[in-house]
């Protein structure tokens, strides 16, 4: 695994530096949260400041995945709030940029992100698979499909999912979850793939690190076994994979134990749900 194992970070609170481009600053400062140290792969919590433009179009080598969590962000034609996310695959082209008011945003780069100025696509881009823009939080909630190893029915009751993007070749995904007030798992998963996980608002305990909130991140091989895991007050987690997700369960006698103190605890919350610095998104 070329990506160190990261479990966990938060996100806003990290110190941010320059995001450079070709040796030039782009006025975007970020915060790395990892990187693969063969393809360069990144992820970034970033902020850009009111007023801020790029006058240029072009694209990137390689796929570009956008989550505006706070403010807005004009892209070309089309315009992002909080709670927008937009995909540009790979060489697809990107109009020049602006904010009004500045924003907050997650941006997860495939490979090494350097902005190449062009006025067109690059060849062979997969231009259908483009997204402009989703508004996250309006889209309904779906239940949970099968997965190997996990049927629909042997999905924990309430667990909801917003899908985002499925690569039609190779079954990589970006999606929400939402795991609904006093929700458990207490079970320890694996899977055959990576996951990439920012939980956007709520409380959860994953396994044995503890109760975290907004803006918690975690990257993590998929032959690490986690849990059990826990909600006390809902949460919802922003999650991504590359290829079809699978699970294989593992119990652990110290499992149960974990989820009912963490559910019977008072003194750890506040009483109702715990929505973070970027609003709700149950």
């Amino acid at each position: 695994m070329a990506r160190d194992h990261v479990e966990y970070l938060i996100a806003q609170e990290l110190n941010r530096f320059p995001l450079m481009n070709n040796g030039l600053s782009t006025g975007i400062r970020v915060a790395e949260l990892s990187r693969d140290h063969e393809t360069g792969a990144v992820s970034y919590y970033g902020s850009i400041g009111p007023q801020w433009i790029r006058r240029e179009s072009g694209y990137y080598d390689c796929d570009t995945e956008i989550l505006i969590v706070e403010g807005d962000l004009e892209i070309g034609e089309t315009r992002l709030s909080g709670g927008d996310y937009t995909y540009f695959p790979a060489g697809c082209l990107q109009g020049p940029a602006f904010t009004d008011n500045g924003c907050k945003l997650f941006m997860l780069f495939e490979g090494k992100p350097i902005f190449i100025h062009a006025t067109n696509n690059r060849d062979n881009a997969r231009e259908e698979l483009k997204i402009d823009k989703i508004e996250v939080k309006s889209i309904p909630w779906e239940p949970p499909p099968s997965h190997e190893g996990r049927p629909a029915s042997e999905a924990p009751p309430g667990l909801g999912i917003k899908y985002l993007r499925v690569d039609p070749n190779t079954q990589g995904y970006t999606i929400l979850t939402k795991q609904p007030e006093g929700w458990f798992d207490p079970k320890l998963e694996k899977h055959s793939i990576w996951e990439e996980l920012i939980l956007l608002d709520g409380d959860y305990l994953m396994g044995k690190m503890g109760k975290v909130g907004a803006g918690t991140y975690i990257f993590r091989d998929g032959s690490i076994a986690h849990g059990p895991q826990v909600s006390k007050h809902g949460c919802v987690w922003f999650a991504k994979g590359p290829g079809a997700i699978d699970f294989d369960y593992e119990e652990e006698e110290l499992a149960n134990k974990l989820v009912e103190k963490y559910l019977s605890s008072e003194q750890i919350f506040t009483g109702k749900h715990e929505t973070g610095p970027w609003g709700s998104w149950m």
